[in-house]
């Protein structure tokens, strides 16, 4: 099906970077990339390219490569939130949390609305245990598009996880233990 956009004009670096797209998602990523590199070849200077190229780089876990690849893109188009988003991304994999997050926070100031960054910046945030800050991130997040799975599961995972969330149960435990919760609402427990 892609044969045909590259035959058409061998020399369009835009369908050679789709092609390369269209293999990385089928997880054919040698061909992926000698798509992203002949785009290169034809425009070195297509920041999406080099974005395109580092994101297979890092579902084969080969995160400096990906890191560079970013890098390209940004020295490129330094406005270019996706390519912060995925450094952050990355950079997390490497648990570089405070870099990430440095990533993330810049990907917001481009698109204060970009819910990969909030959610992932919420996940760096878990990396360094700034836990008040997490569900703020995860709550953007939500707020921006409430239909976003990633961040009600990482929301939901924070809170069975964190400690703050373990010692609030054993807390409310030990209180149930010695004052059980009355069987008729509103009824107060009478004291000997």
């Amino acid at each position: 099906m892609l044969r045909p956009c590259v035959g058409i004009n061998p020399n369009d670096a835009k369908a050679w970077n789709n092609k390369g797209n269209a293999l990385a998602e089928l997880k054919r990523y040698e061909e992926a990339f000698a798509c992203f590199d002949h785009a290169l070849e034809i425009d070195p200077n297509d920041a999406v390219a080099w974005y395109n190229k580092g994101r297979p780089l890092d579902n084969l876990k080969r995160y400096e490569e990906a890191i560079a690849c970013d890098d390209r893109a940004l020295a490129i188009d330094a406005n270019y939130a996706h390519a912060w988003g995925n450094k952050g991304r990355v950079l997390s994999e490497l648990k570089r949390y405070e870099e990430a997050i440095t990533c993330f926070d810049r990907a917001l100031a481009i698109d204060p609305n970009y819910t990969y960054a909030w959610n992932l910046k919420g996940n760096a945030l878990r990396g360094l245990t700034r836990y008040d800050e997490v569900i703020a991130c995860y709550d953007r997040t939500l707020n921006i598009d409430p239909g976003y799975a990633y961040a009600w599961n990482n929301k939901a995972s924070h809170w069975t996880s964190s400690s703050a969330t373990r010692r609030h149960l054993r807390a409310a435990t030990a209180r149930w233990k010695l004052t059980p919760p009355s069987p008729w609402p509103g009824s107060t427990r009478a004291s000997c």
